[in-house]
């Protein structure tokens, strides 16, 4: 198979930890997408997804991306394989996975993106996987 960096999306939109949940929320509808990584000075130290936003943000009246964000995803590099990443979504029940090289995101793959490869079969199998997960939100 192929290489991951093939099928990276790049320019992925980020957010700097301090910026606010109205400020995130008008990013995600600007580049209209559900989840955004986090960085502080510069380096990816996390992702805020538009659920993060509302249990965690909203709901608890927090109010910065550093209070809400997810930290510890699971992240990938651009010189993985793709048939690597597949078991890597399959693994974890992820749809997507942030690209992370030296501390800097160099772009997210989604299953979509892997679709390309003609992986149809691993993705469809994925899919199964993530959603029988009990815990699928």
């Amino acid at each position: 198979m192929s290489q991951l960096k093939d099928y990276i999306t790049k320019n992925v939109e980020t957010v700097d930890v301090r910026e606010n949940l109205q400020a995130l929320a008008k990013k995600m509808a600007k580049q209209n997408v559900g989840f955004l990584p986090v960085l502080e000075n510069g380096n990816y130290v996390g992702v805020i997804t538009d659920r993060d936003i509302v249990v965690n943000g909203v709901a608890k009246n927090l109010d910065t991306a550093e209070e809400i964000m997810t930290k510890n995803v699971i992240t990938g590099n651009s010189d993985m394989e793709v048939d690597q990443v597949i078991e890597l979504l399959q693994k974890h029940q992820i749809y997507r996975l942030l690209i992370v090289d030296d501390n800097k995101i160099t772009g997210v793959v989604t299953l979509g993106d892997l679709g390309k490869e003609n992986a149809d079969q691993c993705i469809s199998k994925v899919v199964s996987s993530i959603s029988e997960a009990n815990d699928n939100n």
